[in-house]
């Protein structure tokens, strides 16, 4: 999910505040640690995959186009 502060106000008047931008991403795991599993190793799957869908679903997609049209102006 995508959430933004601009609202249609500042569409229309091509006015945007300057505001700082926050990037929050969870990955949750939902239930029991799987059998066998600890707890140190459950983190650490869990980081790995969050690493991997960072890179895929908010850095390359997001922030570097983002990042570029901020250079830009």
């Amino acid at each position: 999910m995508i959430e933004t502060r601009t609202n249609a106000y500042h569409v229309r008047r091509g006015e945007y505040p300057e505001e700082n931008i926050s990037v929050y991403f969870t990955l949750r795991q939902y239930g029991s640690l799987e059998p066998g599993a600890s707890f140190e190793q459950t983190l650490d799957k869990l980081r790995s995959r969050c690493d991997e869908m960072i890179e895929e679903l908010v850095v390359d997609p997001i922030l570097r186009p983002l990042a570029q049209a901020i250079a830009t102006k």
